[in-house]
């Protein structure tokens, strides 16, 4: 029962703080991702399609300008085996979300942190283990 009032407790408190200036809400971000991203390493795959609809609202609360920040807590947060493969899906349905909102440009500022994560799932431990499993 906690799991379930945890989400949508961080998206009611992540309102309020969207009313603080940038500043603020980048020193309170790490605390109101911590559950989601918790939640993304639960094995069970409906925990974590309720944790990425939570992720989604976020940043349709937030906007484009917190990817950046968004992604590296969960690259922090997600760091390694299965997790790091929950990361990829994520960050593409992140992205994939938030596309039709884009502009031109709007995620140069984060591209590092998002080359990281594709880059990871190419070529490191992601890419290791796929590679494996074909075998």
């Amino acid at each position: 029962e906690s799991k379930e009032v945890r989400l949508p407790v961080a998206l009611a408190l992540l309102k309020l703080i969207k009313l603080f200036p940038d500043a603020v809400i980048r020193s309170h971000l790490p605390r109101l991702i911590k559950p989601i991203s918790v939640r993304l390493k639960e094995r069970d795959f409906d925990d974590r399609e309720e944790a990425r609809r939570v992720l989604m609202a976020v940043t349709e609360t937030l906007g484009w300008r917190f990817v950046g920040a968004l992604v590296s807590e969960l690259r922090t947060a997600l760091a390694r085996g299965y997790q790091l493969q929950v990361l990829t899906h994520t960050v593409h349905a992140l992205l994939v979300h938030l596309e039709p909102s884009l502009e031109v440009g709007a995620l140069d500022y984060c591209l590092e942190v998002l080359l990281q994560v594709a880059a990871e799932d190419l070529f490191g431990e992601t890419a290791e283990k796929k590679e494996a499993a074909q075998i």
